[in-house]
């Protein structure tokens, strides 16, 4: 964690040289803001609406990769604050652009599963059944990948209420794929949905 005093330091000196710029510099200001927000767990909130700035603005300036970037902090800020139809529509917004590039396009089927899990979280049941056929539409490599295979045996899971298979499906996909940090988070929150009782909206 960044010191107090050091914090506002950076702070005060960052907000002083942002005025009068392009979009690109204005942009990183707000990418370096981002970035000490993201440090302490009290910013998180300032330091998502920083990402989602900066990614805009490098959206306006065509810088495609950059703004990915900042989404993908955003939207996990946003899923450890617990805004998940934000982090959805950030997760979506990645996937989609990261679609148009063979270098970004098979990252996609991560971004769909952490969107898919954030509609499990809410939880809605529902849309997310919808969000896997759409993402299915969207790119039809996806239903065959690892990632959508156990985002729809997780669904089928929460969708009767079954802590065990819930459990048996996070182990197998752990063994291949190791769940650390805000997605073992994310996956907490599904699994106590699990355990409250089915999602009958």
């Amino acid at each position: 964690y960044l010191s107090r005093q050091r914090y506002h330091r950076h702070r005060r000196h960052i907000l002083r040289t942002g005025n009068d710029f392009h979009h690109r510099q204005a942009a990183d200001r707000q990418k370096n803001m981002a970035e000490l927000y993201r440090e302490d767990p009290n910013h998180f909130d300032q330091g998502l609406e920083a990402y989602d700035r900066a990614a805009n603005w490098y959206l306006q300036e065509g810088a495609t990769a950059t703004a990915s970037a900042c989404q993908r902090e955003a939207a996990q800020l946003a899923i450890q604050l617990q805004q998940y139809p934000r982090a959805i529509e950030l997760w979506e917004a990645v996937a989609a652009s990261s679609l148009n590039s063979n270098l970004t396009k098979y990252s996609v089927k991560e971004y769909y599963l952490n969107a898919g899990l954030c509609y499990l979280a809410i939880p809605d049941h529902g849309a997310a059944t919808r969000a896997m056929a759409l993402y299915a539409q969207q790119d039809p490599t996806f239903p065959s990948t690892t990632e959508a295979q156990f985002l729809h045996g997780v669904l089928e899971a929460c969708e009767h209420s079954d802590l065990d298979a819930f459990d048996a499906r996070v182990r197998d996909f752990d063994r291949m794929k190791p769940i650390t940090g805000w997605r073992a988070t994310l996956l907490h929150t599904v699994r106590n949905t699990v355990a409250d009782g089915p999602d009958l909206s």
